[in-house]
């Protein structure tokens, strides 16, 4: 047998009876459809999560099948249907048993807690097999009552007759067949006191374990509090901290700005002295390029005048020759004059008088020029 089929046979038991049709026209399984159908069943699993209650959940069920549920009750308030079927409880896998989930239940809601039951919907073969045996039910119940009605007319003549030997024989195999069903219900019963003894010990232990995880988590909690209550007084001085902080990142930040406006205040007037300063370079660039030209024009008239002044050097000292033998010429006429004795040697002296003061202007108007031209332009 497939595993898959194994695997749906246990979720959907009715399928015990399709084998065929999981199987092609060789013999071998689909596995593609096994696979598709179990990953179908499993996706349609529901969760219904069951508060703490004394009351009845009203489900009335037949090994894992849910064949009814009672009106009123807690089940129908949920929106559970029959034809469901329990897949797990509180997380573990439903039992095929009614006894052994009956006592599971009555466990769990003994404990007054909220539980999650997992089930599943019916799936169309199950739903079509419900009818055809909810038909047969049917006509076997209204045979049953006909001929109960039969018998009943001749109570009398059915105590007479006396079986025959066929039928202690049909009897004799009832009774066997009674006896093994008996055996077989009785083992199924310990199976279920064992399930049931195994789920009470692991509710114990669950529940042991469940109360030692309340309590740490409540001493978890108490140092949560704790520690939360440390963290918010931190958490209150270092918001008393940041908010003095930020008072005097704002004094700081006030002064620095008063400081930037100042420095901006600086920075334009030294650009507006920078531009005065540019203009003022700019015209005394211009006066030492004038400057400069003056210098070489008065350079070249240095030059000029330097070629003038030796002209008049050397007529100034060929003026004091001049005036030198003027002078001995005097000197020779006045001697001349002390012997002369007639009128023309007196001519000739005031003549000669007058070429000497001739002379001496002229001398003294080159001296005049020649100091004139040493004092008035610059020399080297």
């Amino acid at each position: 047998m497939s595993s898959l089929y194994r695997h749906l046979c246990l979720m959907v038991p009715v399928e015990k009876d399709y084998e065929a049709d999981w199987k092609d026209g060789s013999g071998a399984w689909k596995t593609e459809e096994l696979r598709s159908q179990i990953d179908a069943i499993e996706s349609s699993h529901f969760d219904v999560e069951f508060p703490a209650t004394d009351d009845s959940l009203g489900l009335c069920f037949n090994g894992k099948k849910v064949t009814q549920i009672l009106p009123g009750s807690l089940s129908a308030r949920l929106g559970l249907q029959s034809g469901i079927s329990f897949v797990r409880i509180k997380g573990a896998p439903a039992p095929n048993s009614s006894r052994a989930i009956t006592s599971i239940l009555r466990i769990i809601v003994k404990n007054k807690k909220p539980f999650i039951i997992t089930f599943r919907p019916p799936t169309q073969r199950e739903i079509a097999r419900d009818g055809g045996r909810t038909e047969a039910k049917g006509a076997r119940r209204a045979a049953a009552a006909g001929v109960a009605g039969g018998a009943g007319a001749s109570p009398a003549k059915q105590r007479q007759q006396m079986p025959a030997s066929g039928d202690v024989r049909k009897l004799r195999l009832e009774l066997h067949e009674l006896r093994v069903r008996a055996e077989a219900e009785e083992k199924l019963m310990r199976n279920e006191r064992e399930q049931v003894k195994i789920w009470k010990s692991m509710m114990s232990s669950q529940l042991e374990e469940l109360e030692k995880a309340r309590d740490a988590e409540k001493a978890k909690a108490d140092q949560l509090r704790i520690a939360t209550s440390r963290a918010e007084s931190k958490i209150a001085e270092a918001e008393e901290r940041w908010k003095e902080e930020k008072k005097k990142h704002a004094a700081e930040k006030e002064t620095l700005q008063k400081q930037l406006n100042d420095a901006n205040g600086r920075v334009k007037a030294l650009e507006v002295e920078l531009q005065d300063a540019n203009k003022d370079k700019a015209t005394l660039e211009k006066e030492a390029a004038e400057l400069r030209g003056e210098t070489l024009r008065l350079r070249n008239n240095i030059g000029t005048q330097k070629g003038q002044l030796d002209d008049i050097t050397q007529m100034f000292n060929s003026g004091q020759t001049l005036m030198l033998t003027a002078h001995k010429k005097i000197e020779s006429l006045e001697k001349e004059l002390k012997k002369a004795k007639n009128s023309e040697l007196r001519d000739s002296i005031k003549k000669k008088d007058a070429e000497i003061l001739r002379l001496k202007s002229q001398i003294d108007l080159l001296e005049t020029y020649r100091g004139g031209v040493q004092g008035g332009y610059p020399t080297e």
